[in-house]
């Protein structure tokens, strides 16, 4: 089995939503020229409604992501932590715990899913739920994200490469990254207009 922490990140490159957001300054500039002289056209409220849009649509394209690749990440089982029943599921375990302080409990890697501003997320050997994974992802999003960054959608822990090569089952049996891939782009187009109409 794999000793070291390896990780996984689904980047998301919003660069090109900085050229619409360039056009509509342009487009600004011309109708506030226009609201100058006609004085009835008020561009600052549309752009403010704009970024709002754009923000809450990358945002909901970031949960589809955080909340595929959860879906996709195997959790144990906890009935075989227990060295009477699986002595090796149970040293697996125990070493993960001695270690990387990661306790002896079903869950880490489905929980460990952060936004980060790198690839490579620091360590955090707490173990979160889904509903917590969620909830962080949220406030850092709100906390840190403006149009045209890149983020990722990220988590590091022991068994992460040895999902995606197969030794350790995943639900998909394909590894965690091409399901995820898959669900997002299969959701993308339709969500993502809803996402920004809702916004």
């Amino acid at each position: 089995m794999q000793e070291r922490l390896t990780r996984l990140a689904f980047e998301v490159d919003t660069q090109d939503l900085m050229e619409a957001d360039i056009k509509l300054r342009a487009l600004g500039s011309a109708l506030d020229k226009l609201a100058r002289k006609a004085r009835t056209v008020e561009l600052t409220p549309f752009r403010k409604n704009a970024t709002r849009k754009l923000k809450n649509m990358i945002f909901s394209f970031a949960m589809n992501i955080t909340n595929a690749a959860m879906l996709n990440t195997p959790v144990g089982d906890e009935s075989k932590i227990d060295e009477t029943v699986n002595f090796r599921y149970f040293k697996l375990y125990e070493s993960r715990e001695d270690r990387f302080g990661i306790e002896m409990t079903p869950g880490f890697h489905q929980g460990a899913w952060v936004y980060s501003e790198t690839k490579n997320p620091q360590f955090d050997p707490n173990i979160y739920d889904m509903s917590q994974v969620t909830r962080s992802i949220r406030k850092d999003f709100k906390a840190n994200y403006n149009l045209g960054d890149t983020f990722y959608i990220a988590a590091k822990g022991p068994a992460f490469g040895l999902f995606e090569s197969g030794v350790i089952p995943t639900p998909d049996k394909n590894g965690i990254v091409k399901p995820t891939m898959d669900t997002v782009m299969a959701i993308y187009r339709q969500d993502m207009i809803a996402a920004y109409k809702a916004g």
